[in-house]
């Protein structure tokens, strides 16, 4: 499982390299919107905080060691709101499912088909280790897919 914990962290990582190491235009759009969904999502997070006290944005069973790679110490009381690994995994899926779409290769279907197999995945483990409800995931995931949306529509219209 901890490729799907770390699985945000890793594909940032690589796109990061991919846009040093090509130069291509596409992979810089990638990682820069995939740093500012992350942010947003750190202000969504804080923002509900501050908002609502309410216990449906509260992580429901957080394991023993942690929600995150970087939060292994979290009380049953952190707000899980929405869940950061599902709105990546909205992004990642959007951004990379529009740019396939638009490019012509025989192996587009088998690329789809992985980064949708990984993004579900991420996001059925969130909820089956206790990190997160599926409300959470879901407007996560619905977050995610609209930054990704306008990241792909910035690339395309720059």
């Amino acid at each position: 499982m901890f490729v799907l914990e770390a699985f945000p962290f890793i594909v940032m990582i690589i796109s990061i390299s991919l846009a040093i190491i090509t130069r291509k235009i596409i992979w810089v759009y990638f990682s820069i919107g995939a740093i500012i969904c992350e942010f947003l999502n750190k202000i969504e997070k804080q923002s509900i905080k501050l908002i609502s006290k309410n216990k449906i944005f509260e992580r429901p069973n957080p394991p023993k060691h942690g929600c995150g790679w970087f939060h292994k110490k979290q009380s049953a009381n952190t707000y899980g709101f929405p869940s950061g690994h599902a709105q990546f995994c909205g992004f990642f899926s959007i951004f990379w499912t529009l740019f396939l779409l638009k490019e012509k290769s025989k192996y587009n279907f088998v690329l789809l088909f992985i980064i949708w197999l990984l993004s579900i995945s991420v996001i059925i483990d969130r909820i089956y280790i206790g990190c997160h409800n599926f409300i959470q995931v879901l407007v996560g995931f619905l977050l995610g897919n609209i930054y990704g949306f306008l990241c792909y529509y910035v690339y395309t219209n720059r």
